[in-house]
């Protein structure tokens, strides 16, 4: 658990630092120089496809999320392991390398996606659209009995590089998105989305649909909140446990073999004996 202090990782190594008198946390990872090929699982998982270590490669220059052309998986992304409590303010910078332009039925690009507890989801993204072209994407999705339904609002843009982001106070969610180089943070939608925590927060990269693939790096993620929850739990190792039943199941059959063996001489040696008296008597 993080408690009134912030994580911030420069590579992905944590350092706790003071936050002063808001009971604010955050955990921030700057991949960049540095944070060479390591990755902490402890901290952060990658999703997508039956095998996301395929598609999500962390590099010099960022974290590079790339979905291959004709490759079946429609999506990859980074999450760190948290859950988020309270208010809450998330941002990834981020730079599209490739991006499909003809069928991406849905919207390819980059995006930031949150879960709560309930299953309601919300991202914003940086996409290419058919139709409507490069935008900005402001989507809300709730359920209804066991089926979402789903609002989303774009926003024209042409950049290629920037920072994405989610703020909730109180029951509402604002998405905002800035070009790169700019802190300047343009308000591109604002709703109700309710106080619950958060299971879920990741920073994705999506194909649409489209058969071309994707290429998006994240430089650098950040989840800000009243409260952040640890969810990974450390697994121990499991061969330990099948060395020691190993060598007890080896014990136990050396030990019935030799009880069995040292049973099969001794009625040996008692037929002989029987015998030998028997023997004896018809002598006699």
């Amino acid at each position: 658990m993080f408690r009134a202090a912030a994580i911030v990782s420069v590579g992905l190594l944590p350092v706790l630092v003071a936050t002063g008198a808001r009971p604010e946390v955050a955990l921030r990872f700057r991949f960049s120089e540095g944070a060479g090929g390591d990755f902490d699982p402890r901290q952060l998982k990658l999703v997508g496809g039956r095998m996301p270590v395929w598609y999500c490669k962390l590099e010099r220059h960022g974290m590079r999320l790339v979905i291959p052309p004709r490759d079946q998986v429609r999506w990859c992304a980074v999450q760190p392991r948290v859950r988020v409590e309270g208010d809450f303010q998330i941002t990834g910078t981020y730079r599209i390398l490739w991006l499909p332009e003809a069928s991406a039925a849905h919207g390819a690009g980059a995006k930031i996606q949150i879960k709560d507890q309930r299953g309601w989801k919300a991202n914003v993204g940086r996409l290419f659209v058919p139709g409507r072209g490069h935008v900005y994407s402001a989507h809300y999705a709730w359920l209804e009995g066991d089926r979402y339904v789903h609002s989303r609002e774009l926003s024209e843009t042409e950049a290629v590089a920037g920072k994405l982001r989610l703020v909730r106070r109180g029951k509402m969610l604002g998405y905002y998105a800035a070009e790169e180089g700019s802190d300047e943070f343009r308000k591109l939608r604002e709703v109700e989305f309710g106080s619950e925590d958060l299971a879920q927060v990741q920073f994705a990269a999506l194909t649409g649909g489209a058969s071309e693939g994707v290429d998006v790096v994240w430089t650098e993620i950040e989840v800000r909140a009243g409260r952040l929850e640890e969810s990974y739990r450390v697994q121990k190792p499991l061969w330990p446990l099948v060395v020691i039943v190993a060598v007890l199941g080896a014990v136990t059959v050396y030990l019935v073999v030799r009880l069995r063996r040292g049973s099969g001489v001794r009625s040996s040696d008692q037929r002989t004996r029987s015998r030998g008296r028997a023997g004896g008597q018809e002598r006699r």
